[in-house]
């Protein structure tokens, strides 16, 4: 059965590699995110500050997924931002519903691009879950697509408390990539 979840915000529907701006730092990234979305990429991590384009990479690499995958039977996508996925558990408790099951269900999808990851380490609860997606992901070869507001590796384990096994795990399925640029919000908001 095809399955695609979109929590694809609106202000990014129409977010396409050919309307990304590619900035010299940035060129070799499209190859690497259309060969993801293939099928035949290494999962990435994209790091790097706000407003550098990190979300409209993520939804065209799940639009061009679409265009590619959904061509073909029993393939699964999935895209969730970081704080619709914790609503998504949140609901599954409230219906009685197991939040491993749910947990479960979302990591044995082929695809799973989540944006803006903030496992918060100070709360275990969403720790342990975000460590079930990577301990999950490489059990069962899911190819990831994360990405985080984080400037660097040492930060992005920081920021989201990560054990040596976990980083370990991580960095086998996925290549840490630093995404740079200006803030293009920032940016376009200068008169």
């Amino acid at each position: 059965m095809i399955f695609s979840y979109t929590g694809v915000p609106d202000s990014h529907k129409r977010c396409t590699f050919d309307s990304f701006k590619w900035t010299e730092g940035k060129k070799g990234l499209r190859t690497a995110l259309e060969e993801f979305a293939g099928g035949s990429g290494k999962g990435m991590v994209l790091i790097g500050k706000p407003g550098i384009g990190k979300t409209h990479l993520m939804v065209a690499t799940y639009l061009y997924a679409q265009d590619k995958y959904m061509k073909f039977p029993g393939s699964d996508i999935i895209f969730f931002d970081w704080q619709q996925f914790l609503n998504y558990v949140r609901d599954g408790f409230k219906s009685s519903i197991r939040g491993d099951a749910l947990t479960d269900k979302i990591c044995s999808t082929e695809l799973l691009i989540m944006d803006d990851v903030r496992p918060e380490p100070q709360g275990t609860f969403w720790k342990e879950i975000f460590e079930q997606i990577i301990e999950y992901g490489y059990n069962n070869n899911t190819k990831l697509l994360l990405s985080t507001n984080a400037d660097s590796t040492e930060e992005l384990c920081e920021r989201w408390g990560m054990t040596d096994y976990h980083f370990s795990r991580l960095v086998s399925m996925c290549k840490i990539v630093v995404v740079k640029g200006k803030d293009a919000r920032l940016e376009g908001n200068k008169e």
